[in-house]
């Protein structure tokens, strides 16, 4: 959990269009200013992995499908992750994200799930992925400049490669895609560092301090992003505190 930018794209390239798109993308993201732009990689999944970084680049390449359904009027959520045929690739990382890939995979048309073969919802050469930014705001980092110094690498690379005629389809928890405002993502940035903040409080209070692991309680104002997080969210943050001290006592009972 985390502000993250999702992103995907569905095409009908051929597999020369995708290498010479994703070429063309590599070449843009190296003249960005990451911490390290790792060049693309081509993989046919017939074979296993070459080395330990192809094995590391599929980890991300793969396609999540999703199935709501509903049992005894309740209604429940399913998916998988769907292994392409092919796929081409690069990645970038900045100090505190999550890598970023970039690329197409040829997945199939349908997956399987008790017996039934739904849609996978991916059409011809596809992607889909995320990165999580938000810890590119710790101190150890290079603090809000850090953040907003990667975050905003990410979206240049995205509006690059809808420049390049790729379908690009954004959901930026910091909301910047959609505002183009860097004080709307300096503030949403905020609301998340309050929110796991406080969301880590409440966890090691109903679980205890071993309990629980998270980046953001090394933040060296994590008290004071704690009784931001609180004052906010708190409400919400001690029901599910709340529900959380149920579920351990109901299964001390068993």
């Amino acid at each position: 959990m985390g502000l993250t930018i999702h992103w995907n794209w569905k095409t009908d390239f051929t597999r020369d269009e995708a290498r010479d798109k994703i070429r063309r993308l590599f070449e843009f993201a190296s003249a960005l200013g990451f911490e390290n732009c790792f060049e693309p990689v081509e993989i046919d999944w017939s074979q296993e992995p070459a080395d330990d970084d192809e094995a590391f680049l599929r980890i991300r390449s793969h396609w999540t499908t999703h199935h709501e359904y509903e049992v005894d009027g309740i209604r429940e959520s399913t998916g998988d992750l769907l292994e392409p045929a092919w796929s081409i690739c690069f990645f970038t990382t900045d100090p505190g994200t999550e890598p970023a890939f970039f690329g197409f995979g040829e997945y199939p048309a349908t997956w399987r799930w008790r017996g039934r073969d739904l849609p996978s919802e991916a059409s011809g050469l596809s992607w889909m992925t995320f990165c999580k930014t938000q810890y590119a705001s710790m101190p150890e980092e290079g603090g809000e400049p850090n953040f907003m110094a990667a975050h905003l690498r990410i979206i240049k690379v995205l509006d690059e490669a809808k420049r390049l005629g790729i379908p690009v389809e954004v959901s930026d928890e910091g909301e910047y895609w959609e505002t183009r405002s860097e004080d709307r993502l300096r503030t949403k940035l905020r609301q998340y560092n309050g929110l796991i903040a406080a969301m880590a409080g409440s966890l090691k209070d109903a679980l205890g301090d071993d309990a629980v692991e998270a980046p953001i309680r090394n933040h060296p104002e994590f008290e004071r992003l704690e009784a931001a997080g609180q004052a906010e969210f708190g409400d919400k943050l001690h029901e599910a505190a709340r529900a959380v001290e149920k579920l351990r006592a109901e299964a001390e009972e068993e």
